[in-house]
């Protein structure tokens, strides 16, 4: 979970999650925020930012 994306700790995020999808071979990937919502896509890869209150709703 990221509480807050920022200049300081995207890149982190963006890098470790591509890394990961590369590894067990997907294409797009889903990282926990406290209330951001945003998409990326990265060397071909889709992240998508939820808040955990939507991902929760999600789950239910």
């Amino acid at each position: 979970m990221c509480h807050q994306l920022n200049a300081d700790n995207l890149d982190r995020e963006l890098n470790g999650m591509t890394e990961a999808l590369e590894y067990f071979k997907l294409n797009e990937g889903l990282l926990i925020t406290h209330a951001q919502r945003d998409l990326f896509e990265k060397d071909g890869k889709k992240i998508v930012f939820l808040p955990a209150h939507e991902y929760l709703t999600l789950i239910i």
